[in-house]
């Protein structure tokens, strides 16, 4: 059994599934965290190694062009770090995705509202809030950065 497979089998006070909206939710958080974890790490690693190699054509390149041209490079790569946001983009979906998995954990054990009738209903407005918190730090990310916010993929 998978480390999520309990999500996809929790069962509400009355038997009842997680709705299919908070699944879906629940699945895109997970995946859109996954992606971004993906690309922060493709992009640090880039990073690390064009800056790394900058010392190192210093000393034995036979032309300083080279040296200029991976320098500009280095500098690309840490532009499209500082701008993807990739690291805030993972942790804030991975935090999100975590708070998805609380609400489902209590609706599975009939905790505080989950124990009464509407369960369900109860646990789709908690999640809902929790997306909608999500995109709100999310937008307001992009405009610190003076960006115009625009709608994140998957949304």
């Amino acid at each position: 059994m998978s480390k999520s497979q309990w999500v996809l089998e929790a069962k509400g006070a009355g038997g009842e599934a997680v709705p299919p909206s908070v699944l879906a939710e629940w699945q895109r958080y997970q995946k859109s965290s996954r992606a971004a974890r993906r690309l922060h790490s493709l992009i640090e690693a880039a990073s690390l190694v064009v800056t790394a190699t900058i010392p190192a054509l210093a000393v034995f390149a036979p032309d300083a062009r080279l040296v200029a041209a991976v320098g500009s490079l280095a500098v690309l790569v840490n532009g499209l770090r500082a701008l993807g946001g990739f690291k805030e983009n993972w942790t804030s979906r991975t935090r999100a995705r975590y708070a998805i998995e609380r609400e489902i954990a209590l609706f599975a054990v009939h905790h505080g509202r989950y124990g009464e009738p509407g369960a369900a209903v109860a646990l789709v407005e908690a999640v809902e809030q929790i997306c909608a918190t999500e995109r709100e730090g999310w937008a307001a990310l992009r405009l610190a950065y003076g960006g115009v916010p625009q709608k994140p993929k998957g949304s």
